[in-house]
């Protein structure tokens, strides 16, 4: 647990040491809040929902810039050696890295507290209905993040870490799309795969279920087994890389 605050610390203090961090802070709420506020001029409705279905698509260019640096810049200062050779147990080191990075997108997210109280100053929103979307983001950028520092751990480039996450993010979102959906059905109909991959794989109906004002333990659940599993996967790419 010791190793695991000392990570956590050195690279929540990292987050904040860096111009970056702000840049990040300050744009993600700049164009996610605007496109809300813009929308809500037009419409005069006190609700939400314009704010949260266009997210998770924001998420995936702006999540992969908080995971990108993780593994990717410890194998730059040539640090990653030296973690790897520490004598701890990995996972208190990757819990450590993981957990910072959740707790900056949380910081970031508090940035649109201001939203909220203007909505329940003009108006009446289902509280319910904005807490349950905001566990939906909680739970989706969580995993956005894990998978982000894995594949962070794969390479030792930022760029590379963060082009690789944008990507494999956009196709796992994608896989959800019923578009998507509808073209794969119709190249394998027997097999029905894009309709197997947005009912069982795709994180899209889990994180709608949120935005419906729905906290479904299902969805719970499987946001956070793919949480686990992408940060074993971490592990083994430490334990494939240990000297």
């Amino acid at each position: 647990m010791r190793t695991f605050l000392i990570i956590f610390e050195r690279e929540i203090k990292a987050y904040f040491d860096s111009a970056i961090a702000y840049i990040f802070a300050i744009v993600f709420l700049m164009i996610t809040c605007g496109i809300f506020i813009n929308d809500f001029f037009l419409v005069s409705v006190a609700e939400m929902d314009s704010y949260f279905t266009p997210l998770p698509y924001l998420m995936i260019l702006f999540l992969p810039a908080v995971s990108m640096r993780l593994w990717a810049e410890e194998r730059k200062d040539n640090t990653y050696e030296l973690l790897m050779t520490l004598p701890v147990k990995k996972i208190f080191i990757i819990m450590g890295k993981y957990a910072s990075s959740v707790v900056f997108f949380l910081i970031t997210l508090l940035g649109t507290l201001p939203v909220v109280i203007m909505l329940f100053v003009l108006g009446k929103p289902d509280p319910g209905k904005i807490f349950a979307s905001y566990m939906g983001v909680f739970f989706l950028g969580a995993l956005y993040l894990a998978i982000g520092i894995f594949l962070s751990g794969v390479t030792g480039d930022q760029i590379v870490a963060y082009l690789l996450s944008v990507f494999v993010l956009a196709l796992y979102y994608a896989s959800g799309n019923d578009m998507v959906a509808s073209i794969l059905d119709g190249l394998w109909p027997e097999l029905q795969a894009g309709t197997f991959l947005r009912d069982v794989f795709s994180a899209v109906p889990h994180y709608q279920a949120f935005t419906r004002g729905i906290i479904d333990l299902h969805s719970i659940l499987y946001f956070t087994t793919l949480v686990v599993f992408a940060l074993w996967l971490n592990d083994v790419v430490l334990r494939r890389d240990k000297i």
